[in-house]
């Protein structure tokens, strides 16, 4: 998915596939929330990147396969719930500017 405008919020959480591995979200720039993604427990990896709106990541510790994390130039990212819970990722990159 990549510039998807008009994407606000990953709304309904029975549409996030549990057997999803890959998930890039870039330059949606509406995108503020993704509801559902600690169903995604194959995922290992997540790129945000570019979705300057995107206000927090939820519930990070379920994503047990997560290896890579991209969320670059997300300004307005201000909490990545369960990080704290997370031991390692191969790849992660987080910056506001």
């Amino acid at each position: 998915m990549k510039n998807v405008m008009d994407l606000q919020v990953w709304q309904d959480e029975s549409q996030m596939p549990m057997c999803l591995e890959e998930l890039y979200a870039s330059e949606c720039v509406k995108l503020k929330r993704i509801r559902g993604l600690e169903q995604a427990t194959k995922l290992q990896k997540l790129s945000v990147t570019g979705c300057s709106e995107l206000e927090e990541l939820p519930h990070i510790e379920a994503l047990v396969c997560l290896e890579e994390l991209w969320a670059n130039h997300c300004v307005k990212l201000k909490r990545i719930r369960g990080w704290s819970r997370r031991q390692s990722l191969d790849c992660c990159q987080v910056r506001n500017h």
